[in-house]
């Protein structure tokens, strides 16, 4: 379908308010030239690129996360391999060595495994000089607190990763689960891979898939991607639960 079928009347008439909204973006997103400034990011894996709105967590952003730590730990890996400065507020079950089979950088990433009685002090204090700040410890969110914690998450140009539990209103919704394992048979062989599924959401209620595998390779562990989902709008909405 070209761009003029996209927006001829009577087919936006005939389409759903969420199906207009999606076919407009598609439209703007395909517009050549000159576009607004570029929003800055964070790395992810690449595989997993295509799934957030700017190609990566965008700077200024507060994010929840559900799902496996393998695609959180990849998220921190990623951040650090690509030279920026991550923290783990909590954390106690994140297993590092994996962190570091995915190329991150121990260098750069700080764990507070006790964050003490006052977490979210911690993470404000931490956006001074942190990229990516995850927050890993279940801690009541005071609606008040959380609006001037993102603010200045904002301002300071960093990322707060809140997982295994909501945050209000963040700008990005992130979930995954493992969808099955490569290199086994019935009772034998040696696993090789690892499928995990991940979508997110944004504000808008737009929502990305994509499947991913994560194999090793020379005693290094990468993402692959195994099928890329189109963004669709107005799904089912994005819930944040622990799964482990």
């Amino acid at each position: 379908m070209s761009a003029r079928d996209r927006l001829d009347p009577e087919r936006l008439a005939a389409m759903s308010k969420a199906e207009r909204v999606a076919a407009l973006r598609d439209v703007i997103d395909r517009v050549p030239g000159p576009a607004l400034a570029r929003t800055p990011v964070l790395a992810v894996p690449a595989a997993l690129g295509p799934i957030f709105p700017d190609g990566g967590l965008a700077k200024g952003s507060t994010v929840t996360y559900a799902g496996s730590s393998t695609v959180l730990l990849g998220l921190l890996a990623a951040v650090t391999a690509d030279g920026s400065w991550a923290a783990l507020v909590g954390g106690g079950r994140r297993g590092l060595l994996a962190f570091h089979e995915m190329g991150g950088d121990l260098e750069r990433l700080a764990v507070i495994r006790d964050p003490g009685q006052d977490p979210l002090g911690v993470v404000a204090a931490l956006t001074d000089g942190i990229d990516l700040i995850v927050l890993d410890h279940r801690v009541d969110i005071p609606p008040a607190r959380a609006r001037t914690l993102a603010g200045r998450v904002r301002t300071q140009k960093a990322v707060l990763l809140v997982a295994g539990q909501d945050w209000p209103h963040p700008d990005l919704r992130i979930r995954s689960h493992l969808a099955g394992a490569h290199g086994l048979g019935a009772g034998r062989g040696r696993l090789r891979g690892l499928a995990v599924e991940v979508a997110t959401q944004d504000r808008t209620g737009r929502v990305r898939e994509v499947a991913a595998v994560l194999d090793g390779v020379g005693g290094r562990t990468g993402w692959t991607a195994a099928d890329e989902g189109r963004g669709t709008a107005a799904q089912s909405p994005v819930t944040d639960q622990r799964t482990g």
